[in-house]
Formats: structure tokens, sequence, C-alpha cells
């Protein structure tokens, strides 16, 4: 285990925890001097690298797993992603909507909540991929608990400007609200919480596990859509609180993650007994719970490149596009 960063062994790991670290200091700073009204227009943090963004929205079905989080049974897994990517900047094109309206429609928000449809973000919807490479390296992320991945736009087009393809996972029946295309909605569900935290996770690391295994069948049919353009030899996982349970839960049960990152997540599962064969990283603000410290160094000692990274004051929604609206 090694408390400072002394430079990864695997490259998508490597340059996405500096990104990380510079994505969550550019919202906390915005943050910092952003005084926060519900009605007012925010402009997410520009993206710092040498990439357009582009956003795009896929639904898939897997049709061997059932959903365990219908109760009764019989029902089949469907999941939504979002994907933000490295584009071409031909100059033409709309920023994608920060939330697109059937899900805005569908969101139940408080009157304490910045209002979406006043976000500007920077992803060009449907955006042409980069021709610079050939493909790029993949990012599968999970959110926060009831979180939904437009909640992170900036993390992740600050990600795929340098030259990844974040792929943010919404966990139907436990994000707070699901849209698919056909305007079905799927709100959260009771029976998340049957058989706790444990039997959660590993509901949530099978629906990563899902999307690569959708990205991989979807890439081997063809076609010129961005899953043609995938790196799957270079694809980590990541996820913020619960979502970063989830991340070191895939990792146990999948070695085709090269790499992962909780950011500031406890971890929940397998993983805390049987540890991850890949590098493994975590970003905490806190580091003085005892349980805690037992069972993130037990994964550490378990990986064969681990690291933990705690900054001084850093906020549990540093790393979600809240801390620009607050």
């Amino acid at each position: 285990m090694r408390t400072l960063f002394a430079g990864m062994g695997i490259a998508v790991v490597k340059g996405t925890v500096w990104v990380v670290v510079a994505a969550a200091a550019t919202v906390g700073t915005t943050a910092a001097i952003s005084i926060w009204n519900a009605n007012r227009t925010v402009i997410l943090p520009n993206p710092g690298g040498p990439f357009a963004v582009g956003r795009s929205m896929y639904a898939w079905r897997d049709e061997v797993r059932e959903d365990p989080l219908v109760r009764g049974g019989g029902a089949k897994r469907e999941l939504m992603v979002w994907l933000w990517y490295p584009a071409e900047a031909t100059g033409g094109g709309h920023p994608a909507a920060y939330l697109p309206d059937p899900w805005m429609s569908a969101l139940e928000q408080t009157s304490f909540d910045q209002k979406p449809n006043l976000v500007r973000a920077h992803a060009i919807e449907e955006a042409p991929v980069a021709a610079a490479q050939a493909r790029y390296p993949v990012l599968i992320f999970s959110p926060r608990s009831g979180g939904l991945p437009f909640e992170y736009t900036a993390l992740a087009e600050e990600l795929a400007s340098h030259g990844y393809v974040v792929a943010g996972v919404a966990h139907t029946y436990s994000s707070r609200v699901v849209v698919f295309p056909d305007r079905r909605i799927a709100r959260s569900s009771q029976a998340r919480f049957d058989g706790g935290d444990d039997r959660l996770v590993t509901i949530w690391a099978a629906d990563l596990i899902s999307l690569l295994n959708e990205m991989q069948r979807a890439q081997a049919t063809g076609g010129t859509s961005i899953f043609a353009r995938l790196d799957l030899q270079r694809i980590g996982v990541l996820g913020h609180s619960f979502g970063g349970a989830a991340a070191a839960q895939a990792c146990s049960m999948d070695a085709r993650f090269k790499a992962g990152m909780d950011l500031d997540g406890s971890v929940h599962g397998d993983v805390t007994k049987n540890g991850v064969s890949q590098p493994f990283f975590f970003m905490i603000g806190r580091y003085d719970n005892a349980v805690q410290k037992q069972e993130i160094n037990f994964i550490l000692e378990s990986s064969p490149e681990g690291y933990i990274l705690t900054i001084k004051n850093l906020t549990h929604g540093n790393f979600g596009d809240r801390a620009v609206f607050f």
C-alpha cells in the first residue's frame, strides 16, 4: 500500500488519478466562490484537456440476467448508460442538455435543488468521435446511492477531454429515476434495501460488468458506432460513494477491469474478504474510522498496486456537480 502517488503501472489509471484530482479541485474552487441560487444559470467548468467532448445515451437489456430488484421475478435487467467521449471539434452541433426533458419531467425535485434546465454543460450531442486515435480507453463510472450520471457531468467532461470514454451507469430501481428511450419510467424501489448493502453492492457491480459485456457484444457486431472505437483492453472502473464500493466489488468479481478507483466511498461485499487483483486507488477526505481503515487497508494490501490519497478539506460532494452549485 502506498499513501503517496508515485506513478502507476497502468496508464489508464495514472492519467485518471490526476485528472480526477484536478476536476475535484476545480469544482471545489468554483463552489467556494459561488452564491447558491436555484434560479440562476450555472456554467460548468470548462474541460481542460485537448479534446472536444461529445455525449450520447444508450439502453440495453441483459438477456441472461433476471432483475433482482423486481420483486416476484420474471423481468430481465434493463439499464441506461450516459456516454461522454473525445469528439471532433467541428464547430457545429448543439451542446447536450444537462438533463434531457423526459428525465427532467420524471425527476422529482425539491425547492432546494439547482434547476437542471439552467445548467450549461459543454459536451455536444451525438458529436462524431475524435479521429485522432483509432480507439480510446474506457472508464465505467458508478454514481452515489440514489444518484444519476448527469450529476457528475463536470468530472465526466474533464475525463473525456483527456481522451477517455466515460460510461456512467444509471442503476435501475436504485437511482431516483431512470427514463428509457420508449419513455418508460423506473423509480427507486424499496426492494433495493432487501438483503442490505452487501447484496446491493453486488447487484451494482453486476451492472458494471453487464455494461462491459454489452460493450464487447456491440463491438463484435461491427458498425461505426462509438462502441467500435472503444479500447476494451484498457478499461477501468470508478465510482463515487456507494458507486466507489461497487467499483471495488466489480474489480473483485471481474479481472477484465484493469484498475479501479473509489472516490470517497466505503466498501461492502465480498471484496472485503477476497480483495482485488488489479491496481486500486482510494481518494478520500477523512481516514479516521477504525472499521473503514481495516477494510480499505485489506483491499490495498491485496492489490498489486494499492494507493490511498487523502485531501484536506475535501467534502463528499466535491466530486459531483453540486460542488459547483453551492
